[in-house]
């Protein structure tokens, strides 16, 4: 399991939210085609994962994140940001620090 994995705080199950090694998974493949890959993220709000979504963001997304006027965009913002970095480390064998978005 990847240091990604790792940084995810348990909390109770919610039944509309999917689980990967015990943690709320809020994305999942949608289309793959050679070279690409689209995903699928659930932007229903979820109040006791988001905490965790926006801990894995680093500074610069979380900076990003605060500059969001419309409070929907930003609370869109973190899970699809997480989910791409999900992907990313596990694709690329990093840890979640690694990549970055500058």
């Amino acid at each position: 399991m990847g240091t990604y994995l790792r940084q995810v705080l348990l909390a109770p199950r919610e039944a509309s939210v999917r689980y990967r090694f015990g943690a709320p998974i809020w994305w999942s493949p949608y289309r793959e085609g050679p070279g690409l890959l689209i995903l699928h993220v659930d932007l229903r709000p979820h109040p006791a994962s988001e905490q965790r979504v926006f801990s894995l963001l680093d500074s610069d997304e979380r900076a990003r994140r605060s500059r969001f006027r419309v409070e929907v965009a930003k609370r869109q913002f973190a899970p699809c940001r997480a989910a791409l970095r999900i992907h990313l480390c596990e694709r690329r064998g990093c840890s979640n620090e690694d990549p970055s978005f500058g």
